[in-house]
């Protein structure tokens, strides 16, 4: 994937490759682990559109120019923070012979890291994981399902499949986290407001199965929704298995 810096028209090649290069040692308080730690703070508090290197230099008081010897970009920056959340996944070192089990962890941590960082939601899509973490995180996927004959190409449909599910879902989630941020309108507030419009709903006779739905239905906690989801896209790729690899 090509780099999204949009004053080139050339790929810019990925930071991790030029960190890799040995480099002259530099006289300073700085570190790119403070620096990383100082705009996870940033992003975390005022998002990722606010963050730039001139209020990370700010913040970790200094000039701005000596952090371009750190990290070149902004662009780099993000690379950086996207990577630094995904090492505070807790995956086990190895997955269990149980690939459920497996996915299960994965999926869960995941949003749970997503919902700790707000920001990593517009992140993941429009760069690539490329980052030590990030691999660290595809190979534990990878390994989990390496137990029922799949080919890689399988195990990448199926990566897409859970991470777009687990991508998905947090987003919404977001979403209506940054609505109820935004307006300072609790759900329960919501729900009295337009409940008066619900019960025109129920009793119009119009929407039989939608009155019935609101009749009958029983609020979920979130994270019984995710899991249920979770479960029914498990239970799927478990089918697959079982037909294609007995």
């Amino acid at each position: 994937m090509a780099s999204r810096n949009q004053k080139s028209q050339q790929p810019v090649e990925p930071i991790w490759l030029r960190l890799a290069r040995p480099r002259q040692k530099r006289q300073s308080s700085l570190s790119h682990e403070q620096i990383i730690r100082a705009a996870l703070e940033l992003a975390d508090t005022e998002g990722t559109r606010a963050l730039s290197m001139r209020r990370l230099a700010t913040k970790l008081g200094a000039g701005t120019m000596s952090l371009y010897w750190y990290i070149s970009s902004k662009e780099d920056l993000l690379d950086l923070l996207m990577d630094a959340a995904f090492g505070e996944l807790e995956l086990p070192e190895r997955p269990s012979d149980d690939w459920r089990a497996g996915i299960s962890i994965f999926a869960l941590q995941t949003r749970a890291v997503m919902l700790r960082h707000p920001w990593l939601a517009s992140l993941l899509g429009t760069r690539p994981g490329l980052g030590p973490h990030w691999l660290k995180r595809f190979e534990f996927f990878l390994a989990a399902m390496d137990n029922h004959d799949l080919t890689m190409t399988e195990i990448a449909r199926i990566f897409s499949l859970v991470d777009g599910y687990v991508i998905g879902f947090v987003m919404r989630e977001l979403e209506e986290n940054e609505t109820i941020r935004l307006t300072g309108v609790t759900r329960e507030e919501w729900r009295a407001t337009i409940n008066p419009y619900i019960q025109q709903l129920i009793t119009s006779g119009n929407h039989p199965y939608l009155a019935r739905y609101l009749l009958e239905s029983e609020e979920s906690p979130i994270e019984e929704n995710f899991t249920f989801g979770l479960d029914r896209l498990l239970d799927g790729i478990a089918a697959y298995i079982a037909e294609y690899h007995p």
